[in-house]
C-alpha cells in the first residue's frame, strides 16, 4: 500500500473485514451486529462443507475458537476453499444480506465483487499480529496492491477502542 488511505466517511450498509488472524476481525464485527448488521463470510460455507471430515478425522468442529484447533485445520480449510471456490463465491453472494459485515474477506476477487456491489473494505491490523500462512499473505498482497481497502484499523487498545473505531464507520460514535 502506497502510504495511508484517506479516511472514509458516511453510512455503508455492507462492511468488509480483512486481515490476519488474531487481528481481531470478528471482534471488530461486535458492534455492528448489535447495531443490525447481519454477519457474512465465505469461512462459514467453507468450514460448514468441510465440517463432517474435520469431526471425523480430527475429533473437533471446523468452527473451533481453540487456536490450537484452527491452527492444525486452517490449511485444509484454505485448500478446500480454493478447490471449491466458484460455489462458494456463488453461495455466498446469491444469499448476501442487505446490511451485511463480511468477518473475513480473504481474496481479490471477493473484494471486488463487495466493492461492485457497493460495499467497503478495512484492513484490521493488530501489533505483533503476522500471518499464519504463506496463503494468507500472499492473498493480502493482492489486496494491497489492487488498491481494494478502503482503510485501516489499528486494534492496538482496548476492546471498547476498537469497537469506536467500527462505529465510526457507519457515523456512530458511542
Amino acid at each position: 500500500m502506497a502510504g495511508r488511505l484517506k479516511r472514509i466517511s458516511g453510512m455503508f450498509e455492507l462492511i468488509a473485514f480483512t486481515g490476519y488472524g488474531g487481528a481481531g476481525k470478528d471482534e471488530a464485527a461486535k458492534p455492528l451486529i448489535e447495531a443490525g448488521y447481519s454477519r457474512g463470510c465465505f469461512g462459514d460455507i467453507i468450514k460448514g462443507q468441510v465440517d463432517p471430515l474435520i469431526r471425523k478425522y480430527f475429533g473437533f468442529s471446523a468452527f473451533t475458537e481453540d487456536r490450537a484447533q484452527k491452527t492444525r485445520i486452517r490449511r485444509t480449510l484454505e485448500s478446500w476453499g480454493e478447490d471449491n471456490y466458484d460455489s462458494i463465491f456463488k453461495s455466498f453472494f446469491d444469499t448476501l444480506p442487505a446490511k451485511c459485515v463480511n468477518t473475513r474477506l480473504c481474496r481479490l476477487r471477493e473484494a471486488e465483487e463487495w466493492v461492485t456491489r457497493g460495499g467497503i473494505v478495512v484492513e484490521i491490523r493488530r501489533p505483533g499480529v503476522i500471518p499464519e500462512t504463506e496463503w494468507a499473505q500472499t492473498q493480502m498482497t493482492a489486496l494491497r496492491q489492487a488498491n481494494v481497502i478502503h482503510d485501516v484499523i489499528e486494534n492496538d487498545g482496548t476492546l471498547a477502542d476498537l469497537s469506536a473505531k467500527v462505529l465510526s464507520l457507519i457515523g456512530n460514535n458511542k
